[in-house]
């Protein structure tokens, strides 16, 4: 593989590792704050949802308290105003005010007067049929007649969930004794439910306890969510005047926040991988200008001087970087072996000079001592046919070896210096 490939392929792991560690940084650190912030959001939502039921039921209680805490209502509740109802109790003007029925008890927990009509405010119900829990003493809407007390709830209905207030009936400017309890009621029916929910700005449905199975509501009443891919809906209980888990309070959101933020995640991480793509399209380019480019020319000049043995070319890119000191440096090295590869040349000139000027002096100083020793050896031949006494024999023998040895050491000393 080469430079160059080796190079990017380093910058694509690293592109990558880094890609990847982003992708789960941002999964594991930044997407939990919108969950985070949306799962807060929710529960506002849910608590807005909440408070304008409260505000409902606040509403319902002024109503209430502009009748039972008036002098005409108390004295119609001790039976002194007859003409009570004709004079004050306008069905018609309910829609005006937002209610559904009231009841007037007395003292003994007796209906007096009441009506409940339906949500259009047209017909008029069986309050038998309406109440699911019939009116009795000990029943808490009857409460506020023996312990001044108000109540303020909700309560199941044949038709839907009522909104409830029970406050004592008591004089204008709010002596008593009680005189009997009012019960003011509005159905809490699917055009109220959606318009609390539009003021919290989500989705928001009422439905009864009875409608869910074990695990998908809290027992205690706290709020439960539900979470998919495109929404949350968290479910809040909400106890009945009995104090029953009777009603959910259900609102629904869409997982906007977190799809924001699952969003911002894909959109940084195509970024990143941009960013890398581009980054090693930039390093390909440059370190092929910068560093695989000289780096080439430099190998190649390497390779011409292993083919032609010339050291005297130097490559010189006329830079001033590290790649630019190396080919300087190069070059400095070439020229230097160079000049000892010369060196080298005059010695090896001169040693062979010296060598053959040794050997010509050597065969030359062989031939002009061989050729009179072997003149001398010569002589002595022939004097040794002639007739000699003992002591002559033995005076030619002793020249004879001595010219032998002397013709063995020129032999051996011109042998060595062919060796040489």
């Amino acid at each position: 593989m080469s430079l160059q490939k080796k190079i990017v392929s380093l910058f694509l792991v690293l592109g990558l590792v880094f890609s990847l560690g982003s992708y789960l940084g941002l999964r594991t650190f930044v997407l939990p704050i919108f969950e985070d912030f949306e799962q807060a959001s929710a529960d506002q939502n849910l608590d807005r949802v909440s408070r304008a039921l409260q505000a409902e039921l606040n509403a319902l209680e002024v109503v209430n308290r502009e009748y039972s805490e008036w002098d005409h209502t108390y004295e119609y509740a001790l039976g002194t105003r007859p003409g009570y109802v004709d004079e004050n109790l306008d069905v018609s003007y309910w829609t005006n005010i937002d209610i559904h029925g009231m009841l007037f008890f007395d003292l003994e927990g007796q209906l007096l007067w009441g009506s409940i009509v339906d949500i259009a405010v047209k017909n008029t119900l069986s309050i038998e049929t309406e109440l699911v829990h019939p009116l009795g003493q000990e029943h808490p809407l009857l409460g506020p007649k023996r312990t001044q007390s108000a109540i303020l709830g909700l309560m199941q209905a044949g038709t839907a969930p009522l909104l409830v207030s029970s406050r004592p009936i008591m004089k204008s400017n709010g002596d008593g004794p009680p005189a009997g309890a009012l019960v003011v009621v509005r159905f809490l029916g699917p055009a109220l439910v959606e318009e609390l929910g539009h003021r919290a700005g989500v989705q928001a449905s009422f439905r009864s306890a009875g409608e869910f199975g074990p695990g998908e509501i809290a027992a205690d009443g706290s709020t439960v969510w539900i979470q998919n891919d495109d929404a949350m809906t968290g479910r809040h209980g909400i106890a009945d005047i009995f104090g029953n888990p009777a009603f959910v309070l259900e609102v629904a959101a869409p997982r906007t926040i977190s799809t924001i933020g699952n969003d911002t995640i894909k959109t940084t991480l195509l970024f990143f991988v941009a960013s890398t793509m581009l980054f090693l399209l930039g390093g390909w380019i440059f370190t092929r200008r910068l560093i695989v480019t000289p780096v080439g020319a430099l190998t190649r000049h390497i390779h011409k001087i292993r083919e032609t043995g010339d050291l005297t070319q130097t490559p010189d890119s006329g830079r001033e970087d590290e790649i630019g000191l190396l080919q300087r440096e190069f070059g400095r090295l070439a020229e230097r072996l160079g000049n000892a590869q010369r060196e080298l040349e005059s010695a090896r000139d001169q040693a062979l000079a010296v060598s053959n000027a040794k050997s010509d002096f050597f065969a030359k100083m062989s031939h002009e001592i061989r050729t009179p020793l072997n003149g001398v050896l010569g002589m002595l031949e022939l004097l040794a046919n002639t007739p000699l006494d003992r002591v002559q024999k033995r005076y030619m023998q002793s020249i004879r070896e001595s010219a032998d040895t002397l013709l063995d050491i020129i032999s051996d000393i011109l042998d060595f210096s062919k060796i040489e």
